[in-house]
């Protein structure tokens, strides 16, 4: 009889009932983490679910067929109080994930007015200094923040220090903060690059980066970066993976800077770093960063790597430049610097390669999502979490 079989159903059922909350399903790090726990969750503990503000995405294709997805009409984070508040009297979940801080308060708000049910787990993937920095009436929601948070069940971050913040902003009882590492590889599919050679071997260095087309990935400071690299290397090439509303001004920033023969910017790209990582340097140039699923991805496929040491994410991921070099934020010449290195140390290049898939394991679809579970039984049964940071 498998281990799963022997534990006690939550609240008298057999299954426990996971709504996973999400703004929409576009390719971003918090929507890819809910994707693999919607297909790797065992469907002899769980029934997962999905609720979105706005159905829309291109990860609606990754949603498993027998799990319902729930449309709440579009209507801002505001508003969604109610129409929650109403499902979720309709499809009783026993633990609710939301992805974001705004899905979170609206799951809260509406989770407050039922007598806080369902207990609602809030995902933390950045510092709220990041997000209450962009957001409208950040006053506003901070107050709420305060008022609402300390009735969550949990926060689950994939690195404790992403709570460290949280907890001088709230000035508050703070639920506990869980750390489970994002499922974002399967280990069991070969990542580890098997065509091409080391980065340089052929006709020059080739550099991969990959994320949403918009100011805070940083794309305006590669280009920049590379051009230098270009007057060093002038057989460099660039790729760039991902669609945005920045395409524009960067295809024409390329082109005022002399590089855009050099420069491929294909759009959206499935898998990126699997399909193209093959004897490349991968290079992070994000203005700021949660926890960067695509450094994990890279570290897998045993890429050299290069980031901007920009809050927070990149040195959680490469523990402080163990596992790649970490260079000064928006510093073009910086990242100019660190990519020309990582082309020409090649025994450098090597151990960061060879070190990389060490660094990813933890992350593994199947480790993280057993964490995960772990997590949704012991707030569904009423239990503090095991795990705390």
């Amino acid at each position: 009889m498998p281990e799963d079989a022997l534990r006690p159903p939550v609240n008298g059922r057999r299954h426990c009932t996971v709504a996973f909350v999400l703004q929409h399903f576009d390719a971003g790090g918090v929507e890819k983490v809910v994707a693999n726990l919607l297909v790797h969750l065992d469907r002899g503990r769980f029934r997962p679910a999905v609720i979105l503000f706005e159905r829309r995405g291109s990860l609606l294709g990754a949603v498993p067929a027998e799990v319902p997805v729930y449309d709440l009409g579009g209507r801002s984070a505001r508003r969604q109080v109610l129409p929650l508040l109403r499902l979720f009297a309709r499809i009783d979940p026993d633990v609710v994930y939301a992805g974001t801080n705004a899905v979170g308060l609206a799951c809260l708000s509406a989770s407050t007015l039922r007598g806080r049910r369902p207990p609602v787990v809030i995902g933390q993937h950045t510092t709220p200094g990041a997000y209450l920095g962009e957001a409208k009436m950040s006053r506003l929601r901070l107050a709420l923040m305060r008022r609402l948070y300390p009735g969550a069940a949990a926060i689950a971050a994939p690195a404790a220090e992403l709570g460290d913040e949280l907890r001088r902003l709230l000035c508050r009882p703070m639920p506990p903060v869980v750390a489970v590492p994002n499922p974002v590889i399967d280990l069991t599919v070969p990542w580890r690059a098997t065509t091409g050679g080391a980065p340089g071997e052929d006709h020059g260095p080739h550099f991969l980066a990959a994320g949403r087309l918009s100011p805070v990935k940083g794309f305006d400071l590669l280009l920049t970066a590379f051009a230098d690299v270009c007057r060093e290397e002038p057989e460099a090439r660039l790729t760039i993976c991902g669609e945005g509303e920045e395409r524009t001004r960067l295809e024409r920033l390329a082109r005022n800077l002399g590089i855009d023969q050099r420069v491929e910017m294909p759009g959206f790209v499935p898998d990126p770093i699997r399909r193209l990582g093959s004897g490349r340097i991968y290079v992070m140039s994000s203005r700021r960063e949660g926890f960067p699923n695509a450094l994990v991805e890279a570290l897998a496929a045993g890429m050299p790597i290069v980031s901007a040491d920009c809050p927070v994410g990149p040195r959680l991921v490469l523990e402080n430049g163990r596992y790649g070099l970490l260079v000064a934020n928006e510093n073009a010449p910086a990242l100019a610097s660190g990519m020309l290195r990582l082309h020409r140390d090649r025994p450098l290049a090597e151990q960061l390669r060879q070190r990389g898939p060490e660094r990813a394991a933890p992350f593994d679809v199947r480790v993280a999502t057993r964490a995960f579970a772990d997590l949704f039984s012991a707030v569904a049964a009423g239990e503090l979490p095991a795990v705390t940071a």
